[in-house]
C-alpha cells in the first residue's frame, strides 16, 4: 500500500520550492560582480550630456528665483 502523494510533495514539478532552503553551492560562489566585454559595456555619453543639461536647468531657475526674490 502506497501513500497518494499531497499537493506538498517536494518530488513533484508542480509544487512550490521552500523559500527557507539554503541556495545551491553554485549560486552562492558566483562572481560577485561580473564584467562585460568592452564591446557589450553600455554607453552613457548621452546619458552624461542629457543629466548635465537638466542640472543646468535647475541651477538657472534656482538663480532666477533667487533674483527675483533679491529685487522685492
Amino acid at each position: 500500500m502506497t501513500a497518494e502523494p499531497t499537493a506538498l510533495d517536494a518530488t513533484r514539478p508542480d509544487t512550490i520550492p521552500d523559500p527557507y532552503r539554503p541556495l545551491p553551492p553554485s549560486v552562492l560562489a558566483a562572481p560577485a560582480t561580473a564584467e562585460l566585454p568592452p564591446e557589450q559595456e553600455p554607453n552613457s555619453t548621452g546619458t552624461f550630456f542629457l543629466m548635465m543639461i537638466f542640472l543646468m536647468l535647475i541651477a538657472g531657475f534656482w538663480v532666477i528665483m533667487y533674483f527675483m526674490l533679491l529685487r522685492r
